[in-house]
């Protein structure tokens, strides 16, 4: 999967991506996002965004998602905070 640096590459193809590798929703269509909010850190941006699904979407699905992208250069395969996430 491709690492998200800019607001700009969220999509609801990007969203339903994500989402389509969680086993119990596979089958989650996302008509449309929205980004809320978009705040950075000194390493990072943050994105709060609302998602809207087809009909035919489990009612389970996340409605809002909080993103955390690395700003260009901050990245790094490894670290504490790679090691968060991948446990989390």
């Amino acid at each position: 999967m491709k690492i998200i640096t800019d607001e700009k590459e969220i999509t609801p193809k990007i969203i339903e991506e994500i989402l389509h590798n969680t086993k119990s929703l596979e089958q989650v269509e996302v008509k449309e996002i929205k980004i809320n909010r978009t705040f950075p850190t000194i390493t990072s941006n943050i994105c709060l965004i609302e998602v809207k699904y087809s009909k035919e979407s489990p009612k389970m699905a996340p409605k809002r998602f909080f993103l955390k992208m690395s700003k260009k250069g901050f990245f790094q395969e490894t670290g504490r905070e790679k090691f968060f996430f991948i446990i989390l």
